[in-house]
């Protein structure tokens, strides 16, 4: 195998019984009969390659090659992603001191990468692989830990001030979100006792996190009210009933300035709120698809099973199945494959997260499995998609 111009390409230092020795440690390592092993350099472009199939692997653009490389570099853990023909793509970058002078891909034979066991076994081995590279002086492992730790600890410090400012409405809100389906339906079938019992919930944590601050408690209870009146909306209601009275409706919140008042303003709001719900013209069953299609938007990042979503509308799975294929044109688990990878889509737009984070809150916990997922439905990978937005 010539392997000089990939020598050249990183530096002249760098002896031939060096990349041998590379060579010989990727052939021992334990992977798969038929890895494929591309050498890139920094711009990625692939300089040779190691294999074993008839074939050799897809070959990757050098530009998501390259980015494959640096994404490891900057996380300071190996890349997981996929190619264009859909095969798992491994990425170490290969630096020297702390300049990445390029980098190996590695694909396991396709058969190999699917399976969560053998992906297992497949992140020991590639584990494994960076410390033999750091032997050889061609992978800085010091710095790929510190990278690693200074990547958690900025993680850590965002969800710690993120935590500060929004714990006490994001858990107003997933109380909300919990009890929506049973208050909508309530309110729907005019059980006006269930309803006030179910809203008191929501008001009891709202008075809780709020505590004696009425201006922080106003924000809460207008916070519910434009939960309620999305969803309303959603479910088929006026928007005159609901959004009509929006701008008299916050002019009067603002002037009040003592519980009593803010305890009358509530209950005549909410009291109009479950009229307008009860006007509404929808079925019963349209009314219950659109609060399942909310719940799993709003739990996507949750383990939801269809089971669950049927409960918390009211139906018996069986007939949930039904409903939703009849109203939506797919199945649940279509739909909330769907739902993740928007909510993925969106969280890679932003750039403020990596892939793996982005896999984790969106409900996939095999980062390879979430990359395979995203491209299937977005024709991107994470990497890609992220870059281009």
């Amino acid at each position: 195998m010539q392997l000089d111009a990939f020598l050249q390409s990183i530096r002249e230092e760098i002896n031939d019984l060096t990349l041998i020795a590379l060579e010989k440690c990727l052939r021992s390592i334990g992977y798969p009969n038929g890895t494929v092993f591309s050498l890139v350099d920094k711009d990625g472009s692939i300089q040779s390659q190691i294999t074993d199939r008839a074939t050799a692997g897809q070959e990757l653009s050098t530009g998501e090659s390259a980015s494959m490389i640096r994404e490891s570099l900057r996380w300071g853990e190996p890349y997981y992603g996929y190619s264009f023909n859909d095969a798992l793509v491994i990425a170490l970058p290969f630096t020297l001191n702390s300049r990445l002078v390029g980098g190996v891909l590695i694909q396991p034979p396709e058969d190999e990468s699917d399976a969560a066991d053998d992906m297992g076994a497949i992140r020991k081995l590639t584990d494994h692989l960076a410390v033999e590279l750091d032997e050889l002086n061609l992978l800085n492992m010091p710095l790929m830990r510190e990278r690693f730790l200074e990547a958690r600890r900025e993680r850590m410090r965002a969800e710690a001030i993120h935590s500060l400012k929004s714990e006490p409405l994001h858990q107003i809100r997933e109380i909300y979100w919990r009890l929506e389906p049973e208050l909508f339906l309530a309110m729907r079938k005019r059980e006006r006792t269930e309803s006030r019992r179910l809203l008191n919930q929501i008001l009891i944590g709202i008075y809780n996190f709020g505590g004696e601050d009425i201006i922080r408690v106003k924000g809460f209870i207008l916070d519910l009210v434009s939960m309620m009146t999305r969803t309303m909306v959603d479910c088929g209601a006026s928007p005159a009933d609901t959004l009509g009275r929006g701008f008299d409706i916050v002019r009067e919140l603002e002037l009040i300035h003592d519980e009593e008042s803010l305890s009358s303003w509530v209950t005549n709001v909410l009291e109009s709120l479950m009229e307008a719900v009860e006007r509404s013209s929808d079925s019963a069953e349209d009314m219950r698809m659109q609060l399942a299609v909310n719940y799993i938007r709003e739990n996507c990042g949750e383990p939801l099973s269809r089971d669950d979503v049927a409960m918390k509308v009211g139906l018996s799975p069986s007939h949930f199945s039904r409903l939703i294929v009849s109203h939506l044109g797919h199945s649940f688990s279509d739909e909330l494959r769907k739902v993740r990878i928007a909510k993925a889509a969106r969280m890679l737009k932003d750039r403020s997260y990596s892939a793996k984070e982005v896999s984790i809150a969106c409900g996939f916990q095999d980062q390879s499995y979430f990359s395979k997922v995203f491209k299937k439905e977005i024709g991107k990978t994470p990497l890609e998609y992220a870059h281009r937005a």
